[in-house]
């Protein structure tokens, strides 16, 4: 189920990786390199990271060939 922050659709890394066609890891670490557009809903000191992905980049995504 995707949410939304400040009137943009988030996906989960799940639901952007299958919309997308990108294995999981590669769209984590393009998260973590901020080459992904996304949010950490869980940031904060010894937090595990809970990605969401904006959904326009999964456009992007497709149109930048995955870079």
């Amino acid at each position: 189920m995707s949410a939304r922050l400040a009137g943009r659709r988030l996906l989960t890394v799940a639901e952007f990786c299958a919309a997308a066609d990108v294995p999981e890891q590669t769209a984590r670490a393009q998260l973590r390199e901020g080459r992904l557009r996304g949010r950490d809903l869980n940031a904060g000191y010894g937090k595990r990271a809970r990605w969401r992905v904006f959904a326009s980049e999964v456009e992007r995504n497709r149109r930048d060939g995955g870079r």
